[in-house]
């Protein structure tokens, strides 16, 4: 089982994406969790790879269980992150060359081409400081 964690970065009505070699579709920064880490320090390690950025860890919203055919799972944890301003500018870590594709801002308002899909949907609120659901948990087959 692979566990994961991914942030949600939103600054002026974008979303921060990434798109990973041999993908695609974008998907929210993030990855693995390497052993003896928890959640929130995977987190900021995999943000300061891909990204060179510090990120300040908020609220959990998500966790996302996915069930590929074969029985493999995956588990993702989703976090908002609460410095978005941060991330203007050119946008260079450690392990961006050899991860990602391709980074983007994306307008949230329009149809974003994101996976898991259901955060298109939430994305505004949740840049509106309206969100109030507690975490959700989902599962995809």
């Amino acid at each position: 089982m692979k566990i994961a964690v991914r942030a949600i970065i939103i600054h002026e009505k974008k979303a921060l994406l990434v798109q990973h070699h041999g993908r695609d579709f974008f998907a929210l920064p993030g990855g693995k969790i390497e052993e003896g880490e928890n959640l929130q320090a995977a987190l900021v390690r995999e943000i300061e790879e891909e990204l060179g950025v510090t990120p300040e860890i908020g609220k959990m919203l998500y966790v996302h269980e996915f069930c590929y055919p074969g029985g493999d799972m995956s588990i993702e944890f989703f976090f908002l992150v609460n410095n978005g301003q941060d991330f203007k500018g050119e946008l260079k870590g450690s392990h961006t060359e050899a991860e990602i594709a391709e980074i983007s801002w994306k307008n949230i308002y329009e149809k974003l081409d994101i996976m898991p899909r259901y955060l298109q949907f939430d994305l505004p609120q949740i840049a509106k400081k309206s969100y109030t659901k507690e975490t959700q948990y989902r599962t995809e087959f």
